[in-house]
């Protein structure tokens, strides 16, 4: 939730299926035209990069909203062995290298969140490692919260503002916002099956894969592109001999 792109991460791994990598931004404030909801992944890490950059101004409301529609279901898709949180805390209404509007205690609620996601999906392995912020008077009470809700005990220290409370308004561009990225990871990550009869070779793309030969079991082929269906693969199955092919979901 650092407000700006992760792009480093994404390099390290943009070809990676095996990772994972979300970043949750403010839109086009840096890298300029870094992270945007096309970036996807390439080669073989295609649909393991999710990006949710969101309009300037925005509180917690299309925060927490890209939380429950985009990056949650990810995980859950996913199934991760560790989640690890490059904790940004420069999207709060005080930094001066943003526009967002984040308070203390949407930190508190955003660290929550994925605390039970984590719960729910790796045994409660989480990793938080502080990133940016650069406000010095409000920074630290960010910071706080993160540690508070990890720790399960509260200081009792206020936040620091008047007011303090953050906006509970969403506006339809922030809707449309995340409604766009999901859309992005609804995509499942392109993966083929391709079957050749009746002495076919194995071809694969992506890691799921099935051939079929004079020599083999077909109880273990149909078994296997059972599995690639529901692994979200394309099966395309070719006729030796014949001139054309026939594929579906």
């Amino acid at each position: 939730w650092d407000v700006h792109h992760g792009n480093g991460t994404e390099h390290a791994f943009y070809n990676d299926p095996s990772v994972l990598t979300i970043s949750l931004h403010q839109d086009n404030n840096y890298p300029i035209g870094s992270g945007l909801v096309g970036d996807i992944g390439d080669g073989h890490g295609i649909g393991a990069t999710l990006n949710i950059p969101l309009p300037a101004g925005g509180g917690r409301q299309p925060y927490e909203l890209a939380f429950i529609d985009v990056v949650i279901p990810a995980l859950e898709r996913f199934q991760p062995e560790l989640i690890l949180i490059a904790s940004g805390l420069d999207a709060n209404r005080f930094d001066i290298n943003a526009r967002m509007d984040l308070t203390a205690e949407d930190y508190r609620v955003f660290t929550q969140l994925l605390m039970d996601a984590a719960d729910r999906l790796c045994g409660g392995r989480l990793v938080i490692i502080h990133e940016g912020g650069y406000s010095d008077m409000y920074t630290p009470y960010c910071g706080l919260r993160v540690v508070e809700t990890l720790s399960g005990l509260d200081g009792g220290v206020p936040d620091g503002t008047l007011g303090g409370e953050s906006s509970t308004k969403l506006w339809d561009h922030e809707r449309a916002a995340v409604a766009a990225a999901a859309r992005v990871d609804g995509l499942p990550p392109v993966r083929m099956a391709i079957l050749v009869m009746p002495n076919g070779v194995l071809q694969s793309d992506r890691g799921v894969g099935v051939g079929a030969g004079v020599d083999q079991d077909p109880v273990a082929v149909a078994a296997g592109l059972v599995d690639a269906v529901h692994q979200g693969a394309l099966v395309v199955a070719l006729e030796a001999g014949q001139g054309h092919a026939q594929a579906g979901r």
